[in-house]
This record gives C-alpha cells, sequence and structure tokens, in this order.
C-alpha cells in the first residue's frame, strides 16, 4: 500500500507547490478562485449526488453522517470549554472552537479520499454532516451576525450539497434494486480525479502563515494541536465502537470517518470569522498550520490502522 501511495502523494506535494507558488500572481488567485468555485458548485454536489444515488445501504450511510453530526457538535462543546480553561475570550474562544469542529471535509477530505481509497464515498457521510452542522451553526451564532443577508449567503454556501444529498436520496428511492453505478460510472471517474485540483487551494492556504501571529496565539494554537489530533481522533474511534453495536461498519468507512476527525479547520470559518466578528488572524494562522499536518495524520493513520 505504501508504495502505491507514493506516486499519489507526489502529486498532491507538486499541487499544493503550485498552489503555493501561484498565489503571488493575480492570475494565479484568479485560478485558484476557479477552482474553488468548480469544486464548491459543481464536483462536491455532483460527488454527493452520485454517491448517494448509488450507495449500497442508505442505513449505514445515515448512520455514519449522524455519527458525524455527534462528533462535530462534541468537538465544538469539548474545545470551547479548552479554550476557556486556558483563560481564552469568549471571541477567541469561539473562533477556535469552530475552527476544530468545522473541519475542511469536502475540498481536503474528499481528495486525500480519492488517493487513500480510490473512492470518495468513505469520507461523504462526515461531509454532508458538515453541510447539515453550517446552518446551524450560523444559528447558534446568529445574535452577533451584522446582517440578515450575510447569515442568507452562509445558507446558500451550505444549499448546493444538501439538494444533491436530498436529490441522490430520491433517485435511489426510485430506483431502488436498481443499480445505476454503471451508467454514472464515467461521470463519477472525471468527477473523482478532479478533485486533486483542491491541493492547489491547500498550497494557498499556506501563505497566510505569519510567525507573528503564531506568537501572538501560540496558547491557541497549542492546546488546539492534541484536541484536534487526540481528542478528536479518539472521539471519532469511541463513536465508532459504540455504533458497532447498532451496524456492521466496514474497515474502509471507519477509517474515512477517522480520516474526517484530523482534517484542518475548513475556508468556510474564515467566512464565519468575517460575518461574526471573530478572531480572523487566529483562524486564518490555525486553518494554515493544521492543514499540512493534518494530510500527513490521515495518510500515517491509514497505514498504521
Amino acid at each position: 500500500m505504501v508504495v502505491e501511495l507514493i506516486p499519489k502523494v507526489l502529486t498532491m506535494v507538486v499541487l499544493i507547490a503550485i498552489g503555493y507558488t501561484v498565489s503571488r500572481k493575480t492570475w494565479g488567485m484568479r485560478l485558484i478562485d476557479a477552482v474553488n468555485l468548480y469544486l464548491f458548485y459543481i464536483a462536491i454536489p455532483m460527488a454527493t449526488f452520485i454517491k448517494v444515488a448509488t450507495v449500497t445501504s442508505e442505513a449505514i450511510f445515515l448512520l455514519l453522517t449522524f455519527l458525524s453530526m455527534i462528533h462535530i457538535f462534541l468537538v465544538y462543546v469539548a474545545t470551547y470549554a479548552i479554550a476557556k480553561l486556558f483563560n481564552a475570550s469568549s471571541t477567541d474562544a469561539v473562533s477556535i472552537a469552530l475552527s476544530l469542529s468545522l473541519p475542511n471535509s469536502l475540498f481536503l477530505a474528499i481528495p486525500l479520499s480519492l488517493v487513500l481509497f480510490g473512492d470518495v464515498l468513505p469520507v461523504l457521510p462526515y461531509g454532508v454532516a458538515y453541510t447539515i452542522a453550517v446552518p446551524i451553526f450560523i444559528a447558534m451564532l446568529t445574535g452577533t451576525a451584522p446582517s440578515s443577508n450575510s447569515r442568507k449567503g452562509l445558507y446558500m454556501k451550505s444549499a448546493p450539497a444538501l439538494v444533491a444529498l436530498i436529490l441522490g436520496f430520491v433517485i435511489r428511492a426510485v430506483f431502488n434494486g436498481f443499480s445505476l453505478s454503471m451508467l454514472v460510472k464515467p461521470v463519477d471517474l472525471v468527477i473523482s480525479n478532479s478533485f486533486y485540483s483542491s491541493f492547489i487551494v491547500v498550497g494557498n492556504a499556506l501563505t497566510v502563515v505569519r510567525l507573528a501571529n503564531i506568537k501572538s496565539y501560540v496558547k491557541c494554537i497549542g492546546f488546539s494541536i492534541p484536541m484536534k489530533y487526540l481528542f478528536s481522533l479518539i472521539l471519532a474511534v469511541a463513536l465508532l465502537h459504540i455504533i458497532q453495536n447498532l451496524a456492521s461498519i466496514d474497515r474502509i468507512h471507519a477509517l474515512g470517518i477517522i480520516i474526517q476527525s484530523v482534517m484542518p479547520p475548513a475556508v468556510v470559518n474564515l467566512i464565519f470569522a468575517k460575518i461574526f466578528n471573530l478572531n480572523y488572524t487566529l483562524i486564518s494562522t490555525v486553518l494554515a498550520l493544521l492543514t499540512p499536518i493534518s494530510v500527513v495524520v490521515a495518510i500515517a493513520a491509514t497505514i498504521i490502522l
């Protein structure tokens, strides 16, 4: 397995380097914006629709999605509590709690799943849970939002994947007992491989790292690492162990949840920061620092487990 991963990991590294380099150019930022738009409004909804419409067990998919929702909110509560114990301000506590509980479950986890498993399905339940969690977090923080239009914009951002999810289940119900996988296989192959482009976006995220920012928030950054790579990971394993009593979860789907548990903060946290007046500098710094660490941890966890 390690030998098979080498060319894929090298591809990831090259694309990350390209993203980091072109970020210095105006045309490079336009390219990154175009990749973001494509992934968010086309690739992710299409992948969600195809995988849900052709999933072999809706019950397992929904069960894993529910598990993922529990994981997201438990990480938020635990991180906020720890941040307050470290005397973080309410703004910083919310900022770091959002960052660790809303991971990059789509842009990064999906291509990583493609690299590690050759399929995006193992990480999709968590990705669906993420799209459901975003509107819930908006409702939780709505009292501090500057305008209803801003909130509407965030709701709209969660809509494409949610619509794709609903359509996928509708198609799956209509064609119950009839496999659509062969019909959509060519499209699925193209969409899946196009997720490699997201590593260009990851390269762009690394450009915001500043030593001064790290020093300013060293305490929050310090405890965010064990929270993400120990607490979040252990919590995911514990939830999987509990859920095994209800249904049989195969290894690849369990690994999908584990990978999601160590993903870095999602870009949507930066949008939350701007709209809800959170600590943008802290969120962007944690996002950039944890992104490369998460890639390494996810690959290592897959090989070890």
